[in-house]
């Protein structure tokens, strides 16, 4: 999958990514890792994968999927 990045929101949408990415960061850091797949530090994986899901559905314009080469 590729990005258009001369698209006027690309920045816009960079910006919301690179927020998102070190809040979810920071949070891990402040996390116990035990618990296995059901413990906090899971969760908290958890949490920030949904809201990248949900940015890129937001900017879902911006990506288009890559195509084989023939």
């Amino acid at each position: 999958m590729s990005v258009n990045r001369k698209h006027p929101k690309y920045l816009e949408y960079l910006q919301k990514y690179e927020d998102l990415v070190m809040r979810g960061r920071e949070e891990t850091e402040s996390v116990s890792a035990s618990g296995g797949k059901d413990g906090p530090l899971a969760e908290v994986h958890r949490k920030y994968m949904d809201e990248l899901k949900h940015l890129r559905q937001a900017y879902s314009y911006l990506f288009a999927e890559d195509t084989p080469d023939d």
